[in-house]
């Protein structure tokens, strides 16, 4: 349609060309001695049609230029594209029966140390070799109810503290370190086996005794009280030497 409009356009401008000479040549007087004005073959009478029959082709020239324009806008409209089947373009899809899937490896998991198995790990633990099953706080350090048991044996008369037992006090000195402002009382005790004033004196070196282990592991003598009580506070009834050994005792307790 578009090649047929084309043609259609040329020969019209062709007509328009000729038509437009022809105009020319009647107003310099061709057809001037044929006859009246006002009839087809006078002077006046050619230049009226030819004048419509220009308006006439102008138009159809103008028609005919909006008519081209618009078959081409369609036809531009369709891609190459459109006349193509999909399926030469698109390959076939590939059924899942084809694919071997492989599921994805499962994370690895880095198990962090805990080596004193307090529920704290290593890189967080400010207090290693905690004690078993001891309650800790969220640096790994003991937890200690009031009033401490220091958890010390004493031989009969002594207020000597062995290597075995001065260890034990580790775990209550970083609890010190890790509660910078609190202050401490340690009382000391004995059981009712000879005088009570000799029994009283006693229970203050071995109250110093427990106070200097402290120290030694780093925390400041002025947080650290003590006291000695003697046999006046016994824990239990002193009827049996089992129990005079538990009258035997160091306690500590935060006092600020």
């Amino acid at each position: 349609m578009t090649s047929t409009l084309l043609i259609i356009q040329f020969i019209l401008a062709i007509l328009i060309t000729i038509i437009i000479l022809l105009q020319k040549s009647s107003s310099m007087g061709l057809g001037a001695y044929s006859g009246s004005n006002d009839s087809m073959f006078g002077a006046k009478g050619p230049a009226n049609f030819l004048t419509k029959l220009t308006f006439i082709l102008g138009v159809t020239f103008v028609i005919n230029t909006i008519a081209l324009g618009w078959f081409y806008n369609q036809n531009k409209e369709h891609s190459v594209i459109d006349n193509t089947q999909l399926n030469s373009i698109i390959p076939k899809t590939i059924e899942s029966k084809d694919i071997n899937v492989v599921a994805p490896a499962a994370p690895i998991t880095i198990q962090e140390a805990d080596s004193d198995s307090d529920g704290i790990y290593d890189k967080d633990d400010k207090c290693p070799n905690t004690i078993l099953s001891a309650k800790v706080d969220k640096y790994g350090c003991q937890i200690f109810e009031e009033p401490v048991n220091l958890d010390i044996t004493f031989e009969n008369n002594s207020n000597t503290i062995t290597k075995d037992d001065s260890s034990k006090f580790k775990a209550y000195a970083n609890y010190l370190h890790h509660n910078k402002s609190a202050k401490i009382i340690i009382e000391a005790h004995t059981d009712n086996t000879g005088e009570k004033a000799l029994n009283l004196e006693l229970s203050k070196k071995r109250a110093n005794s427990a106070k200097n282990i402290l120290i030694k592991l780093g925390v400041d003598s002025n947080r650290i009280q003590t006291i000695g009580y003697g046999e006046a506070k016994p824990l239990v009834s002193n009827d049996s030497q089992e129990n005079r050994k538990l009258n035997r005792r160091v306690t500590a307790r935060i006092i600020k």
